[in-house]
């Protein structure tokens, strides 16, 4: 349905989806030239993906509209955050830089190295460090207030920032131009994720940029 705008993408889709795209060795499907960066090494083919989704930074984020319907996909939350710090030091304006308060959920436990736990990044946590800058987008991970159009997956544009609180647009859907205030929020790691150290993380909780 996201591709419907661009019928040869829809059509190769739908030729995989029903089994009749031709295939290579190991039944692979070969990705046509018009849509595929080839590799060459880990920068600089990163670097022609971001130019090809956002060629022109400063007029794209001049148009909010334009910015929000596009997105690198990534299978990794670790290529995720690589990709995002890439583009937000390429968008335009200056940095608000907002680190997370964390503490061990067993108030017993006295850490030596509280930098051990801004470096654990559990799945479903955010980052220690996040860098905004004005007019950046982001998507919401979490359903703060579904009601006033606050839910996992909403798309908002940064305008105004303070210490603990976040100034957004809601940039898409039914509560479209609302201006909204976004708290951090304190979340801990899953009761089924790893962690050397049972912690709880209070940060604002986005996805930047990309996805």
């Amino acid at each position: 349905m996201k591709a419907r705008l661009d019928p040869d993408f829809s059509t190769f889709l739908m030729r995989i989806g029903d089994g009749i795209e031709q295939t290579i060795d190991q039944d692979e499907v070969q990705i046509p030239e018009s849509i595929n960066i080839p590799f060459q090494d880990d920068e600089t083919s990163m670097n022609a993906l971001i130019y090809t989704v956002l060629p022109n930074m400063d007029y794209i984020t001049s148009i909010s509209s334009s910015i929000i319907n596009r997105a690198i996909l990534m299978t990794r939350n670790d290529f995720v955050h690589q990709i995002n710090h890439k583009l937000i030091m390429k968008f335009p304006g200056a940095e608000r830089t907002y680190f997370s308060n964390d503490e061990p959920l067993d108030s017993s436990v006295q850490l030596q190295d509280q930098d051990l736990l801004h470096s654990l990044t559990p799945n479903g946590l955010p980052l220690h460090e996040l860098i905004l800058k004005k007019n950046c987008p982001v998507m919401l991970l979490r359903n703060i207030n579904p009601s006033e159009g606050l839910s996992n997956g909403t798309r908002l544009i940064c305008k105004e920032f303070s210490n603990n609180i976040i100034q957004a647009q809601i940039a898409f859907g039914s509560f479209v131009g609302k201006i909204v205030f976004i708290p951090r929020i304190p979340l801990q790691v899953s009761d089924d994720e790893l962690s050397s150290v049972p912690f709880k993380r209070t940060q604002f909780h986005y996805a930047c940029v990309s996805q």
